[in-house]
């Protein structure tokens, strides 16, 4: 368990292995994060590899409480979440 975001999640996952981390936040509570995609990014510069990331963002979740996903992949990278978020808020065109 790791209290806060910032706190190394390595020797977490060496300790208590992969399969058994999960992320969480207690947002709004100030330590926690309004933006799940900032742990993703965060885990990326801590050397963590994608398929890592991604169990501890959900599929252990996933696992833990037995619920099959089908269909494509819910778990995105940053770039895919931000390119999401741009096409559901479309910037107005200027008008000549």
């Amino acid at each position: 368990m790791t209290p806060f975001w910032e706190d190394p999640i390595q020797p977490v996952v060496d300790i208590i292995g992969l399969d058994h981390v999960l992320y969480s936040s207690d947002w709004p509570h100030p330590d926690g994060l309004a933006d799940p995609v900032g742990y993703y990014k965060f885990c990326e510069e801590e050397g963590l590899s994608t398929e890592a990331i991604k169990k501890i963002m959900g599929a252990n979740m996933f696992d833990l409480m037995e619920v099959g996903v089908s269909g494509p992949p819910l778990l995105r990278t940053p770039r895919q979440v931000d390119r999401f978020r741009a096409r559901q808020n479309p910037q107005p065109r200027a008008t000549p």
